[in-house]
């Protein structure tokens, strides 16, 4: 059995790992429940869970994604704790605040940035574009990596790019990282805000 359930509450998990959907009668996820599985790669929670316990995913590092889609569980702190491989938690009913740590809140502010019409809830919204807007040295490199532009545009919207940090901070790490969308966002956005800087010697193939 893959999955043992005791009184809602997905106490162990016994399968070979890969993408896996938790089916819709689970309510918790239990503590230590996936704890340094080898082979998981992405999670899809169950509408109804109302809460991720204490090392839930612990030492998981193969996982790279975890999906909230329709929940907004209680999740411990440490519930993510040690998985170095997550990229991206997509769960458009919390805000950033509800994640425990930074590296955690970073994945999920970039599973708002690949799907923003997922996210209507005011608050939440907010609270990533927030977290984007303060953590730029963080957040950069991965919107560049995976060819955001439309991370681009909340520091655009905040007014984050300026005349003096256009090139540095944007567009040559941009064209660095072959991010062919934000590139032609910032060369779009330097003809309205800064046509006196000067063209860009490189050329985009």
């Amino acid at each position: 059995m893959d999955f043992l359930i005791q009184d809602k509450v997905l106490i162990q998990y016994n399968g070979p790992g890969g993408d896996i959907v938790i089916s819709d009668e689970v309510d918790r996820i239990g503590r230590n429940c996936f704890a340094r599985h080898p082979s998981l790669i992405s999670v899809t929670l169950p509408k109804g869970v109302t809460a991720v316990e204490d090392c839930a995913f612990y030492g998981c590092d193969r996982l790279t994604r975890l999906l909230i889609p329709e929940a907004a569980p209680t999740i411990a702190p440490n519930a993510l704790e040690f998985c170095g491989g997550l990229r991206r938690v997509t769960a458009p009913r919390l805000s950033a605040d509800r994640f425990g740590t930074l590296f955690v809140k970073n994945c999920a502010a970039m599973g708002f940035l690949s799907d923003p019409d997922l996210y209507t809830a005011p608050e939440a919204v907010e609270s990533y574009r927030r977290h984007i807007l303060v953590y730029p040295r963080m957040m950069l490199p991965r919107i560049f990596a995976e060819d955001l532009d439309n991370g681009l545009s909340v520091y655009a919207l905040h007014n984050a790019i300026t005349a003096d940090n256009f090139e540095s901070h944007y567009l040559e790490p941009a064209l660095a990282a072959h991010a062919v969308r934000c590139t032609a966002f910032l060369l779009d956005l330097k003809g309205k805000m800064f046509p006196d800087l000067p063209q860009p010697n490189w050329n985009l193939h």
